[in-house]
């Protein structure tokens, strides 16, 4: 079974269209991606491991879902030009993709990202400080986008530990 919405998407749903495209962006086991679906959205889910899209394929084959899972490594290939109404990005960090990312949405589009923010008061341990972002970093490397929600906090992890997340909301102007 894929696991639950993000957190910032499952709080900030309002700011989702009632229609158009979507991606999950290193989508894991789609709960993200089933999460769009439901609310109306035809969503592909990418994701570089072939055992999270096969289980996420068997998954979606039983059920009228307009989800698309596909492996794809998305360094190598990014999403192209104006091509998603809405873009999901959880737990996953390579700042050299985020002006694609933002190229990629379609005008009007929305950016949700939310990965793990460095918090000097509580140290997160096992997560490489690479893919860690810097206090209020997130939003700079979104500048062509119009915040829409930001905000850092500590949550607990199902291991019981303590993260930091940063949760961005970001909107592609309209022409």
């Amino acid at each position: 079974m894929p696991k639950p919405p993000c957190e910032l998407l499952a709080e900030q749903a309002g700011h989702l269209p009632s229609a158009g495209t979507a991606l999950d962006l290193a989508c894991g086991l789609g709960g993200n991606a089933l999460f769009l679906a439901s609310r109306g959205l035809v969503c592909e889910a990418w994701d570089i491991s072939d055992t999270a899209i096969h289980r996420l394929t068997d998954y979606t084959s039983h059920r009228e879902l307009a989800i698309s899972p596909r492996c794809r490594d998305a360094l190598a290939e990014p999403p192209g030009h104006q091509s998603f109404d809405v873009i999901v990005v959880s737990y996953f960090l390579e700042r050299q993709l985020m002006p694609a990312i933002a190229d990629a949405l379609k005008p009007g589009g929305v950016l949700f990202y939310q990965t793990f923010v460095e918090n000097p008061c509580a140290p997160q341990d096992s997560i490489n400080p690479r893919f860690v972002l810097k206090k209020s970093e997130l939003p700079s490397h979104f500048p062509q986008l119009t915040l829409g929600y930001y905000e850092e906090r500590q949550v607990e992890r199902a291991s019981g530990k303590q993260a930091s997340l940063a949760l961005y909301i970001g909107h592609k102007p309209s022409p």
